[in-house]
């Protein structure tokens, strides 16, 4: 028998279906496949915030979604290299490498004002700074990577002989 209704997201990969809907109108109940937890099955507003926020996830995973989420509801431009003290590059016609912040994101970016504090507190504070310094790279890194991919892919349908305007 052939399923009816709209298919689940891919966000449903992380997730298994635990409770069955009760009618077409009902949510599934939906449990995380990293830490078992169990949510309701709406993707927006409860599973990809979970696996952005669970901490069995691969990292490889929340980048992800966090990256979607990104590029779907802020403007993006191309940096090639960003400008030292957070500056941006102006805006292009293609953009698809990094995001433009939120100004909360901006906010977050500021530098911490120094706490007058222990030793250990600054060793601390050094080491967040330099984990988000490898987070940003490795933002980066996937962005270029996910370039490299679309590329490939599009020399490859120009291979085969598609049309042009018939690729994105």
């Amino acid at each position: 028998m052939a399923r009816r209704g709209r298919r689940k997201g891919l966000v449903w990969a992380h997730f298994e279906e635990v409770l069955p809907r009760r009618n077409p109108n009902a949510d599934s109940t939906a449990a995380c496949k990293y830490c078992g937890k169990v949510t309701c099955g709406k993707p927006k507003r409860n599973m990809i915030p979970h696996l952005l926020q669970c901490s069995q996830a691969p990292l490889q995973v929340k980048q992800r979604w966090r990256q979607g989420l990104q590029n779907s509801t802020v403007a993006t431009t191309i940096t090639d290299n960003p400008l030292p003290g957070g500056e941006r590059a102006a805006p292009t016609e293609m953009g698809s490498l990094s995001v433009t912040p939120t100004p909360a994101a901006r906010a977050s970016d500021a530098p911490p004002a120094e706490p007058e504090s222990s030793p250990t507190q600054k060793e601390r504070l050094e080491l967040l700074k330099l984990k988000a310094k490898v987070a940003q790279y490795q933002a980066r890194a996937m962005g270029a990577q996910l370039e490299a991919e679309t590329l490939a892919a599009r020399i490859k349908l120009q291979q085969d002989g598609v049309p042009n305007n018939e690729i994105e």
